[in-house]
């Protein structure tokens, strides 16, 4: 979810000029989007990362439950 709001934050801005390891620069700002752009483009990378999440724990999951013996066998 932090992701996603970083991305949502920072649509539209780029840095220039930032040092490699100690960071800084001048913030660019290319176009301001609209709310409904910013709103778009969060769904998108929240998707795009809760998806491979799910079937990560799900797989995960798979792996580590007990297997059930007795009654259900």
């Amino acid at each position: 979810m932090a992701i996603t709001v970083l991305y949502w934050v920072g649509l539209g801005m780029h840095t220039e000029g930032a040092d490699p390891y100690f960071g800084g620069g001048e913030i660019i700002v290319d176009f301001i989007p609209s709310l409904e752009e910013r709103d778009d483009h969060a769904l998108t990378i929240f998707l795009s990362l809760l998806i491979p999440a799910i079937y990560g724990v799900y797989k995960a999951n798979k792996k580590t439950r007990p297997k059930l013996t007795g009654f259900f066998d």
